[in-house]
């Protein structure tokens, strides 16, 4: 539950009439219970104050248990004299609730007391006593009397009549000025008061411990004399509280998860050995993540790319010998010369008579090579490289990317159940996150319309406070994916925004709706420099497929790495 505390009226009244010679000790705190934006239920509900010396950590001065304390229409009403006896200077107060239906209490954070309502002397309730009150606006309590019982509704008013309002100087019509209306019955003056006496001057200054204050606290010098608001002793200090402790099981297929799972298991650590055993499991807090049904075949991926050309091949053998020339005419019988190289073979001539057999001749030289062999065919593509990271495919063998961070938490589903993600680039080159179970992980997304639509913004955590004064610019790469659970969209950063160095800036503007991780979307009311509405400060996005960002259409869980 979540709930805030909004004071009515007097946030310490005390009950002391202006006669009396000393100060009571009843203190009567009124306030209201609003639980996300609404008034809670009527009903009893049991609310914790505590006074401390600072707005966080501080010493403990006192506390008071309010058991039973009616809301009626959010309102209620709590005697804390007890809580305020002895005490004085300024201190803190801390309100802590539980609900009819709620298991523990919820601390409110705590508001200053600027001085504690009990005075250290008659005079001061003197003092307050020798007002007029009776012209004052929310007066405290015990100087309007007991409250009333609740009204009854009144019936609703007829239409009213167009009126205009114009400031009115001082003259005939409004001694001291004041404002001129007029409307259908006629011209009417609504005039300001005389100028008041002067009041009582007080001054206040700190006292250290001593005589007149053990614990220290503050004095108070007045035209009527002086007095000091106390503060307290140290309180003890609180018990420790338990911590909470959380177990994992392996959850088979059945009726908690039809495809199996895990079962998450939590609990306060009553014993205090730091795990959860069997008595300390709260079931109401058990929660089941459960594995993906199988998915369809993934679509034939392409083509891959044309390998490298092998090595030349070997040189081919040498080409055939050339046919023997034509054999010349037989010449004239000259002188005997010297022994000369055998000439090539002539044709054979008729059978002569066997002549003495001449000398071997020198072996020829090697006649020339031969051409150049056609080129061998080209040989198988070879394996692909390593791509320096480690790849994500899902249970088909369908790529997703090259991991870049493993098992960040990204956030948590609409439905409460917190995601682990990877953080993969795609073979198109964008950055984008995939929880485990094969989903992709959501961001913060602001919207300009109600109903988280119009145009989409990525939250850059920069903050629109005095913008545009303090406003420092973020920047994020163009190529960066998240993803709308709401929509059920691909969102990419706006090309357009995207500057000549490749980055795109944020900027803040006034928006109607915010998409959470957990709790979905909602519209912004509250107002934020003056802007009627919701200011933050995003990246713009635009919606893509997921084909065009280098992911496959369909993603089937479980995801795998080698």
């Amino acid at each position: 539950m979540r709930t805030s505390l909004l004071a009515l009226g007097c946030a310490l009244c005390l009950f002391a009439g202006p006669a009396q010679a000393a100060v009571t000790s009843s203190v009567v705190y009124q306030g209201a219970l609003i639980r996300d934006g609404e008034l809670v239920p009527d009903g009893t509900y049991a609310l914790h104050f505590e006074l401390y010396t600072s707005e966080t950590d501080g010493t403990k001065v006192a506390e008071v248990d309010q058991a039973s304390v009616a809301v009626t229409q959010g309102e209620f009403s709590a005697d804390l004299g007890a809580l305020f006896a002895g005490t004085s200077g300024e201190l803190f107060l801390a309100i802590s609730v539980k609900g009819p239906t709620d298991a523990s209490f919820e601390p409110l954070p705590r508001i200053r007391v600027s001085a504690v309502p009990f005075a250290r002397t008659a005079a001061f309730a003197d003092e307050a006593g020798s007002v007029d009150w009776s012209n004052v606006q929310n007066a405290p309590v015990p100087l309007q009397g007991v409250p009333g019982p609740q009204g009854v509704q009144g019936p609703v008013g007829a239409d009213g009549t167009s009126s205009t309002a114009t400031a009115e100087a001082a003259g005939a019509n409004c001694a001291n000025g004041g404002v001129k209306v007029v409307d259908a019955q006629g011209t009417h003056y609504v005039c300001n008061g005389a100028t008041g006496p002067a009041g009582v001057s007080v001054s206040g200054a700190s006292e250290a411990p001593g005589n007149n204050c053990t614990w220290g606290g503050t004095r108070f010098d007045a035209a009527s004399g002086t007095f000091y608001v106390c503060s307290g002793a140290p309180g003890p200090d609180g018990v420790d509280g338990l911590n909470g402790v959380v177990s994992t099981a392996a959850e088979p297929a059945g009726a908690n998860c039809g495809t199996g799972g895990t079962k998450l298991q939590a609990g306060l650590d009553t014993n205090r050995n730091g795990t959860l055993d069997a008595g300390e499991v709260d079931a109401a807090l058990t929660r089941y993540v459960c594995n993906g049904a199988q998915g369809p075949q993934g679509i034939q991926g392409p083509t891959g790319a044309t390998g490298a050309v092998g090595p030349v091949g070997a040189t081919g053998p040498a080409g055939p010998t050339g046919a023997t020339g034509a054999t010349g005419a037989t010449g004239g019988i000259g002188p005997m010369g010297p022994q000369g190289p055998i000439g090539p073979a002539g044709p054979t001539g008729a059978n002569g008579a066997t002549g003495a057999t001449g000398a071997t001749g020198a072996t020829g030289p090697q006649g020339p090579a031969g051409p150049t062999g056609a080129t061998g065919a080209t040989g198988p593509q070879g394996p692909a490289g390593s791509s320096g990271g480690l790849t994500l495919k899902d249970a088909n063998g369908q790529v997703l990317g090259t991991i870049l961070t493993l098992g960040a938490q990204m956030g948590v589903n609409i439905n409460g159940t917190p995601t682990s993600s990877f953080v993969v680039m795609t073979s198109a080159g964008y950055l984008v996150g995939i929880n485990y179970d094969g989903t992709l992980a959501p961001g913060q997304i602001y919207f300009t319309g109600t109903g988280c639509a119009g145009a989409a913004y990525l939250n850059s955590g920069n903050s629109a406070n005095n913008y545009p004064a303090s406003y420092k610019a973020k920047f994020v790469l163009k190529k960066f994916a998240t993803y709308s659970q709401v929509q059920g969209k691909l969102l990419v950063i706006d090309p357009s925004t995207v500057n000549a160095n490749g980055a795109a800036q944020d900027g803040c503007l006034l928006l109607s709706s915010m998409e959470n991780f957990a709790s979905g979307c909602a519209d912004t009311t509250n107002v934020t420099n003056g802007w009627s509405g919701h200011a933050g400060c995003g990246w713009k996005l635009t919606e893509v497929t997921r084909t065009s960002i280098g992911l496959p259409a369909t993603i089937t869980p479980p995801l795998s790495y080698p």
